[in-house]
């Protein structure tokens, strides 16, 4: 069940980072960890609110930092199987 729930939490957190990077919106890193650490709370917020984060992004130079979508990815990694990871040991 922990895999299982691990895998929701990951799909869920790399569509939420691929889309706000997508969308422009500044604090993607955070949507995506939050969407992980509290699935059932942020995942439906931050579909409720994608259009307006989206309206009220102020990107000057429009360039996404090289490294923030592969911490993310890493994060994102990490804490959707460490349920799964900790009951093994």
């Amino acid at each position: 069940m922990e895999l299982f729930l691990g895998v929701i939490f990951f799909i869920s957190g790399v569509y939420v980072l691929d889309d706000a990077t997508k969308r422009g919106v500044s604090n993607q890193l955070a949507w995506a960890v939050g969407t992980v650490i509290l699935w059932l709370i942020v995942f439906p917020l931050y579909l409720v609110r994608r259009n307006a984060l989206t309206q009220t992004v102020s990107n000057i130079d429009g360039a996404e930092k090289p490294n923030s979508k592969r911490l993310g990815f890493v994060l994102i990694l990490l804490l959707s199987f460490t349920p799964y990871l900790w009951d093994k040991f």
